[in-house]
């Protein structure tokens, strides 16, 4: 059984751990699959890592699943319970897939009040 998502973007908080004590923390968590018999597998992969990642910490993430060119997104539900599902299957190329991630990509500036390079 796999242990690992396939990708993570995470918010880095610096090099020097001396200076800056928090950890980095993971902001996208993205599982991949090639078929489309893999849809329902590879959501319940993304859940799942989705749920390990909540244990740790309670910070807000976007869980991705992509097949072929369609995604599935998930984000957190207020107050930590779990998590949902935003529209179902759509296109990798649908613009509300990229305002998830420019969300994701607002709230980690807004946290860090610094903008990523």
């Amino acid at each position: 059984m796999k242990k690992y998502p396939d990708f993570t973007v995470c918010q880095f908080w610096g090099p020097d751990v001396d200076a800056n004590s928090q950890s980095d923390v993971i902001r996208v968590l993205i599982e991949v699959a090639s078929d489309e018999e893999d849809k329902w597998p590879v959501v319940r992969q993304v859940l799942e890592n989705l749920d390990i990642v909540g244990e740790r910490f309670h910070e807000e993430i976007l869980g991705i699943a992509i097949v072929k060119n369609e995604v599935s997104l998930f984000r957190n539900r207020p107050h930590g319970h779990g998590f949902h599902d935003l529209y179902g299957w759509i296109s990798l190329f649908d613009q509300r897939f990229v305002a998830e991630l420019n969300r994701i990509y607002d709230h980690s500036v807004d946290t860090d009040q610094t903008t990523w390079n």
